[in-house]
């Protein structure tokens, strides 16, 4: 009976870490930092305002490498999974999507300078007038 409560207690943890992981980022307020000198890991930052006080041993970061399918967080040793894992493979497969269109466009896009500027010219009258 023990064992049966007690795996009903684990699917059920399982069940609220993957729609907790759905929501991480959009729901949530988590943010996703990639690590420029480590590729595949991501620095998996919980919102400021979270209201939660930290639990022992709980970090205000997690680290997730989607390569080796790992992370830093407590629950990922319960389940092999949890939800920074979880959220940051959802951002990273999304990505192409968000991105792509813009690809099709980027040699057909004119560069222009910050503010709108017409030209390079008018950029550089602007900048030194603003710092003399």
């Amino acid at each position: 009976m023990t064992e049966t409560i007690n795996r009903n207690a684990a699917l059920k943890s399982l069940a609220t870490t993957m729609a907790r992981g759905e929501t991480l980022l959009s729901a949530d307020g988590y943010t996703i930092s990639p690590y420029a000198d480590r590729p595949g890991v991501y620095m998996v930052t919980r919102p400021a305002n979270d209201p939660r006080p930290l639990q022992k041993g709980e970090s205000a970061w997690n680290d997730v490498d989607i390569i080796n399918q790992d992370c830093t967080c407590a629950a990922f040793e319960f389940h092999e999974t949890c939800k920074h894992l979880i959220g940051t493979n959802k951002a990273v497969a999304e990505a192409p999507l968000l991105t792509s269109p813009l690809l099709s466009l980027q040699s057909n896009l004119e560069v222009k300078p910050a503010r709108g500027f017409a030209n390079k010219e008018e950029f550089a009258r602007a900048v030194a007038a603003d710092f003399g």
